[in-house]
């Protein structure tokens, strides 16, 4: 009887974790905004929260887990966060400086590669987002993300298009914050638009939320028109 042997990138991902990996209870903030330091992490077990602070209120910009990174801006450019990072469960995170960066990529050269697929996938999203802001209703600004969501990564299914993402997860996507994301899909979904389960979404007839789009930029041009000649 033969015994499987551990493969190699188990025995490199085994040792990143010992050298890197760190836990961080419930409720900790890895970083505030504003602050200055030389730190990404990386997640292996748990999830944590992205906010920012828009006068007095605090805005809900992304949840993240398990495989995710973030943090990295700090080590390539060296400027103050941009937003605040708050761990939401117990969580195993992979603490990487600028300096341990190098070892990191030396170990496992698929952390390179996957740094530069995200760098290059988040200048996508900066594009979509400028696009997005263009886009005067919450409305339009989350169909738009849909349409564009269900086009690179939909899956046809027996009742619509099925987009596997987390609807927590397209809050940077849209330009919202989470409640306002939740009060425009509650309003899809009760125009029978879309429904969502777990970490679906899926859009029951995508010309119906391209229409519906198109009916959203007609209104506007409307109302832009009747403020022009009363």
């Amino acid at each position: 009887m033969s015994v499987s042997q551990p493969s190699p990138s188990a025995g490199v991902k085994e040792e990143l974790l010992r050298i890197f990996g760190k836990d961080f209870p419930k409720g900790t903030v890895l970083f505030n905004e504003g602050e200055v330091s030389d730190e990404m992490y990386i997640i292996h077990e748990g999830k944590i929260k992205v906010s920012k602070k828009v006068r007095s209120a605090e805005k809900t910009l992304a949840i993240m887990s398990k495989g995710e990174f973030f943090g990295e801006m700090a080590i390539l450019n060296r400027k103050p966060r941009s937003a605040t990072v708050e761990v939401t469960e117990d969580s195993k995170l992979l603490v990487v400086t600028s300096k341990t960066l190098k070892t990191l990529l030396q170990k496992d050269v698929r952390i390179g590669i996957r740094l530069l697929l995200k760098l290059s996938s988040r200048l996508q999203e900066a594009d979509d987002l400028i696009e997005n802001l263009m886009l005067k209703d919450d409305e339009s600004k989350v169909a738009n993300t849909l349409i564009k969501l269900a086009n690179e990564i939909g899956v046809k299914v027996k009742d619509g298009v099925e987009i596997p993402i987390d609807p927590n997860h397209i809050v940077p996507k849209v330009g919202l914050d989470v409640e306002r994301l939740k009060g425009v899909l509650a309003k899809f979904k009760k125009l029978e638009l879309l429904r969502v389960s777990g970490k679906r979404i899926i859009i029951r007839e995508l010309n119906m939320l391209q229409n519906f789009l198109r009916f959203m930029g007609w209104k506007e041009e409307l109302l832009s028109r009747r403020r022009i000649y009363p």
